[in-house]
C-alpha cells in the first residue's frame, strides 16, 4: 500500500472531529472523556514519560514555595501587628485608671517601636511581592501550560496505541478476512504524526524549562536573603529602642490585690448542698395520688354514640379511687370528675416562700433572688433548681436561696 492510497483513505466520523479541532479545544470535556471501547496496547516511551515525571515534580516544588514565599510577609507581619495591639491596650487600660504619667509615656514610646517595625514588615512585603513571587508565579505558569499539552499528547497517545492494536489484530487474522485494515492504517498513520510531533515539541519545552531553573532560582535566593537581612536589621534597630524602654521600667513584680468582695457561702461546694437543702428545708406534704382507670361497659357505649364530643374534648375522665377503712370488704367508690367542668386546683401546687441568701442569675432562665424577697414556687421537683414566679417572671432558682414554706 503505497502513502498516496494511505491518504486517500476517509478516515470515520469520530476521527474526522478529532481533525478539525484546534489543539486548544482538545483540553475541553467532550474530547478528554472520551474512552476507547477496545483495550488498548501501550507503545512504551520512556524518553517522553521521564519528561513527564520530572514536570510534574518541579511543578509541586513550585506549588509549595509559592506558598512558603506567601505566608512569609504573613509572618513578620503578625509579629509586629500582635504586638502592637497588645501594648496599645494596655495603654488604654492605664488611661481609663486615671494613672496617666511616667507608665503612659514609657507605653508610647514602645507603641512607636513597634509602629516603626510594622512599618519596615510593610515595605518587606512590598519588595517581596514586587521582586520574589512575579518572577516566581510568571515563570509558574509555564508549568501549568506545559501540564495542560501533556494532556492533549496523552489523548492523541491512547489514540495511536488504541489503532496499533487494531492493526495488529487484523493483520493477525488470514489475508482474505482482513476487512479494513487499510481504513484502520490510515488512522494508525495520521495518530502517530499527531502524537509523534506533540511529543518532540513538549520534551523540547520541559527540558528547555528545567534548564532555565538554575537563571531564575539563583537571583530571587539572593534578592530574598537581602530583603531578609534587610528586615532583620530593622528589627534590631526597634529591639535596641525597646530594650532602652525596659531598662527605664521599674523591675518589680507584678502587684495584683484581691478587691472582690463575696459571701463566704458563694463558693460552697457542690457536695455540701443536699446536706443544707435536707437541713433548711421541711419535708413536702404528701400528695394526693389519682388514679385512671379504664370506662366501664356502660361509658364505652356512651363515648361510641357521641364521637365527635369526644374529638373535642380529649382528656379523659379522672376516676378517684377512696375505701372507707372501717367497712370490711367495703366496695370501691368510682367518682367520675369532668375536668372541662372542674378545673384542676393549680394552686395547690403553689407555695410561697422568702429569699433567705442573694442569688445573681446565670442566664435568661433563672430568677435574681435578694434576701427578703417573697414568692411563689411552683415546681419543686428537681433535686437542685426550682421553678418559682418573682415579679411577673416564671424561672429557675437555687433551693438553698430560700427557707421553708410558709
Amino acid at each position: 500500500m503505497t502513502q498516496e492510497e494511505v491518504k486517500e483513505v476517509k478516515p470515520t466520523k469520530e476521527v474526522k472531529e478529532v481533525k478539525e479541532a484546534k489543539e486548544s479545544d482538545m483540553l475541553s470535556d467532550k474530547f478528554l472523556s472520551f474512552k476507547i471501547t477496545f483495550s488498548s496496547a501501550y507503545v512504551p516511551d520512556k524518553e517522553y514519560e521521564d519528561a513527564k515525571q520530572k514536570l510534574r515534580q518541579m511543578q509541586n516544588e513550585f506549588t509549595s514555595m509559592l506558598k512558603d514565599f506567601e505566608k512569609l510577609p504573613t509572618t513578620a507581619a503578625a509579629l509586629a501587628d500582635g504586638n502592637l495591639s497588645l501594648v496599645k491596650s494596655m495603654q488604654k487600660c492605664i488611661w481609663m485608671s486615671g494613672n496617666e504619667g511616667t507608665a503612659t509615656t514609657q507605653l508610647m514610646n514602645a507603641t512607636q517601636a513597634f509602629q516603626d517595625m510594622k512599618i519596615q514588615t510593610k515595605k518587606f512585603e512590598n519588595k517581596l511581592h514586587d521582586q520574589l513571587l512575579v518572577p516566581l508565579k510568571t515563570y509558574y505558569e509555564q508549568f501549568v501550560m506545559l501540564s495542560n499539552r501533556v494532556k492533549v499528547c496523552d489523548a492523541r497517545r491512547s489514540y495511536f496505541n488504541y489503532f496499533t492494536k487494531r492493526v495488529e489484530k487484523i493483520e493477525a487474522k488470514k489475508p482474505e478476512k482482513q476487512k479494513g485494515l487499510d481504513v484502520e492504517k490510515g488512522h494508525l498513520l495520521f495518530w502517530r504524526q499527531e502524537y509523534f510531533y506533540l511529543r518532540d515539541e513538549l520534551i523540547a519545552d520541559i527540558t528547555k524549562l528545567l534548564s532555565d531553573s538554575e537563571n531564575v532560582m539563583v537571583p530571587i535566593i539572593r534578592v530574598c536573603i537581602n530583603h531578609i537581612m534587610n528586615l532583620f536589621g530593622s528589627f534590631k534597630e526597634c529591639c535596641f529602642k525597646l530594650g532602652e524602654f525596659a531598662n527605664e521600667i521599674p523591675s518589680t513584680a507584678a502587684c495584683v490585690n484581691y478587691v472582690v468582695q463575696a459571701y463566704s457561702d458563694s463558693f460552697e461546694k457542690e457536695q455540701n448542698v443536699q446536706k443544707r437543702r435536707e437541713a433548711e428545708m421541711p419535708s413536702q406534704p404528701p400528695q394526693k395520688i389519682e388514679e385512671h382507670l379504664p370506662p366501664t361497659q356502660p361509658e364505652k357505649e356512651d363515648i361510641s354514640n357521641d364521637e365527635d364530643q369526644k374529638k373535642e374534648d380529649d382528656e379523659v375522665p379522672v376516676v378517684d379511687k377512696e375505701v372507707e377503712p372501717e367497712e370490711k370488704g367495703a366496695s370501691t367508690k368510682e367518682v367520675e370528675v369532668d375536668h372541662k367542668k372542674e378545673p384542676k386546683e393549680v394552686s395547690k401546687a403553689v407555695k410561697s416562700v422568702q429569699v433567705i441568701k442573694d442569688y445573681d442569675a446565670q442566664n435568661e432562665a433563672e430568677l435574681t433572688l435578694r434576701v427578703g424577697d417573697t414568692f411563689d414556687v411552683t415546681d419543686w421537683s428537681d433535686d437542685e433548681f426550682w421553678v418559682g414566679t418573682l415579679g411577673g417572671k416564671t424561672g429557675k432558682f437555687p433551693q438553698n436561696c430560700i427557707m421553708a414554706f410558709n
